[in-house]
């Protein structure tokens, strides 16, 4: 009895499933290729800029072709006030990266220039 009571349940989960009532009362559910879950316009927003709105800290807000996207980063935090590129989309996550103001045409602190010229008068 030990043996065939969980052998009986275990067939009937496996079994039941695919039977005609078993159909009927069993919900199918959605799959991970459903559409239910995704905005059918962020497919579109691969390379395309725009600005973060709120700190991405990684997960926050950006203006994207007129329309706000929640969006996330690689990890790293982005200010708000950014320009902003879109880098993937995967299902519901629209992935961004921070772009450098070009109109400055600095270094980003640490890199480049400015740590050359801070440490030639030492």
């Amino acid at each position: 009895m030990l043996v065939l009571a969980p052998a009986v349940v275990m067939l009937g989960f496996k079994v039941f499933p695919k039977s005609p009532m078993g159909r009927h009362m069993v919900a199918r559910g959605l799959s991970f290729d459903a559409a239910a879950s995704m905005d059918a316009r962020d497919l579109d927003l691969v390379g395309k800029c725009g600005r973060v709105e709120s700190k991405c800290r990684p997960a926050g807000v950006a203006r994207i072709d007129g329309r706000r996207v929640d969006v996330v980063t690689r990890g790293e935090w982005i200010e708000s006030g950014t320009e902003s590129e879109v880098l993937e989309v995967s299902g519901n996550r629209v992935v961004v990266t921070g772009l450098r103001d070009r109109r400055e045409g600095a270094d980003p602190p640490g890199t480049g220039q400015d740590q050359n010229d801070s440490t030639a008068g030492a």
